[in-house]
């Protein structure tokens, strides 16, 4: 057996232990031209070989697409999602234009849920929630809202324009995970019960 499938059996076998310890689904794609049969049977995942390169890809229990201008603040939501125990996928963007272009391309795939500063230039949180709303193909995708302050008269009109859930910022990293995990059970729930307050208004 080659060096090069040699490290790729280990990489296989390695992937697939943390993988057991996890309990997450991993799909292994190698994209390496000719590999031996040795390397195809050490793994049980589905192998496809095409080209010249080895990667590794993992599962993932959500799409969610963030819009925010801060840079920062999007880093702290992805670090913060990078730590739950669901596998998510992430796609940003820094203002709401741009985020609603994505979302209104029909060869796309929907996302599972929505994050929205609430307020951004060009387009805020609120208006790119009425503007998903008023798609008919992409009502029914959870929207989060989320900022500093929490203004309760705010947070109630957003509610009755279709907002899943509202966060009021803070810099808890431990509760920001818990306000994300909470954010997630909501894909799961009964979408057309009748959020109160106590569920609607998260802090963190």
């Amino acid at each position: 057996m080659s060096q090069v499938a040699f490290i790729l059996m280990l990489s296989v076998f390695l992937l697939t232990q943390n993988d057991q310890r996890s309990n997450r689904p991993f799909k292994y794609s190698f994209l390496y031209s000719n590999l031996p049969e040795e390397l195809l049977l050490a793994s049980g995942s589905s192998i496809h070989y095409r080209s010249l390169k080895f990667c590794v890809m993992q599962d993932t229990d959500f799409l969610i697409l963030l819009a925010d201008d801060d840079e920062d603040d999007r880093q702290f939501l992805m670090d913060a999602f990078a730590e739950l125990p669901q596998t998510v996928s992430i796609k940003t963007f820094d203002n709401g234009v741009a985020l609603m272009d994505a979302l209104l391309k029909r060869d796309k795939k929907r996302p599972d849920m929505i994050f929205l500063d609430l307020f951004m230039p060009l387009m805020d949180g609120e208006e790119c929630l009425n503007d998903i709303k008023d798609e008919t193909r992409l009502s029914h995708i959870p929207v989060v809202i989320y900022a500093m302050v929490l203004d309760l008269e705010k947070a109630a009109m957003l509610r009755d324009k279709g907002a899943a859930r509202y966060l009021q910022k803070s810099e808890s990293f431990d509760a920001l995970k818990n306000a994300l995990t909470q954010c997630l059970s909501y894909i799961n729930e009964d979408r057309h019960k009748k959020n109160n307050s106590a569920e609607f208004i998260i802090k963190y």
